[in-house]
């Protein structure tokens, strides 16, 4: 039957410094080191109601959750979660509903890989004055369990914290493993799930993968979470805790070509998703493999921006400009919108002279 219940328990201290919440016979943990003490059970529901959802099962709540929370849970989070994954969907309730008014945490936190949306979004903060209190870097899933890799790229965030006087915390979960599914299709829940975590972060500039015309259920369905995820974040967090959305004004190759010309990036640049090349890499090498989608779509927009020479220290421009007709021919085999965006920016740069791309990639009509 449906009608079933599977409990969430308090969360509790583990060792080796992990924190952790039981589902049944599941343990959701996080650790690291913006989480100073035992996290709010609310850092926890987003992943047990993934979880009973796919099992078939009701929730509850061995703890006290604000009443505004409970009822988000159940008329916004729970829905969308059962018609995104086919599920069923989950009835939530608690051993204590809290309320009146709930304090919030005082610092604020940007989400930063060092991608093209991390620095837009850090570029949008500074033009308005604005700087976030810390840096927070998330180990959820996007590097699967290649502690490796992450360990690179956190290096490398860390050093753009200390060229800007910004500090950098880290939260580690093991959401991934405990919920199977590919990133890319849950990734805002595991992401600012672990942010609640954080014990005085209550501001999280998060960013937004796309601009605001191109949000679509059905797209998100298709592709991946980002491009709903907008959408949905409020209905899964705490009345301590705000996620507010950078980006939404530009596209991904707008973004790319405001960030062509921020310094900060040049040698800092990281958006490979080819994780053995991250984990293997030399410090003499290229922060970026060059190969993968993501590097190629990028090496599109800087090269019609003109700004590849600047990105040396980022990318093997040598190899791109030997490669890149083959390489954008690659891209265009993709469906996903943003490939497809820059194999049109390559092939508008050839027809109206603006870039030089070379003339050996693909034709045909645009999707």
């Amino acid at each position: 039957m449906m009608n079933d219940y599977i409990r969430l328990s308090a969360p509790h201290p583990m060792s080796n410094d992990w924190y952790g919440a039981k589902l049944e016979d599941i343990e959701l943990a996080v650790r690291g080191s913006a989480i100073q003490s035992i996290p709010s059970i609310a850092a926890f529901i987003p992943m047990a109601v993934l979880i009973a959802s796919r099992m078939g099962r009701n929730l509850r709540i061995d703890g006290c959750i604000d009443g505004a929370l409970l009822t988000k849970l159940n008329y916004e989070y729970a829905p969308f979660v059962s018609r995104f994954y086919d599920g069923h969907c989950v009835s939530i309730s608690a051993s204590e509903i809290g309320h009146g008014p709930v304090p919030r945490r005082q610092r604020s936190a940007l989400m930063f890989s060092a991608g093209i949306d991390s620095f837009y979004s850090l570029h949008l903060l500074t033009r308005i004055g604005m700087k976030p209190d810390a840096f927070l870097n998330i180990h959820a899933g996007a590097h699967d369990d290649n502690l490796e890799t992450w360990s690179v790229r956190l290096a490398n965030v860390r050093s753009v914290g200390d060229e800007l006087g910004i500090s950098v915390e880290t939260i580690e979960t093991n959401f991934h493993r405990v919920y199977s599914e590919a990133h890319v299709r849950c990734h805002t829940f595991r992401n600012l799930a672990a942010a609640m975590a954080a014990s005085d972060i209550g501001i999280l500039y998060y960013s937004a993968a796309h601009e605001v015309s191109e949000l679509s259920f059905a797209a998100a369905k298709l592709h991946g979470l980002d491009f709903i995820d907008p959408a949905i974040i409020r209905s899964f967090l705490s009345a301590e805790f705000e996620a507010i959305y950078l980006g939404w004004d530009a596209d991904r190759i707008a973004r790319t070509n405001v960030v062509s010309r921020m310094p900060i990036a040049f040698k800092h640049l990281d958006i490979c998703t080819n994780q053995n090349y991250q984990a293997l890499r030399r410090p003499e090498n290229p922060i970026n493999c060059g190969e993968c989608r993501k590097c190629i779509r990028t090496l599109v927009a800087l090269d019609v921006a003109g700004a590849l020479d600047d990105f040396a220290h980022a990318f093997d421009i040598g190899c791109w400009r030997r490669t890149k007709g083959e390489a954008i021919r690659k891209l265009a085999m993709s469906e996903h919108p943003i490939d497809l965006s820059a194999v049109n920016l390559a092939r508008s740069a050839e027809a109206t002279g603006t870039a030089s791309l070379g003339r050996d990639f693909p034709s045909g009509p645009r999707r």
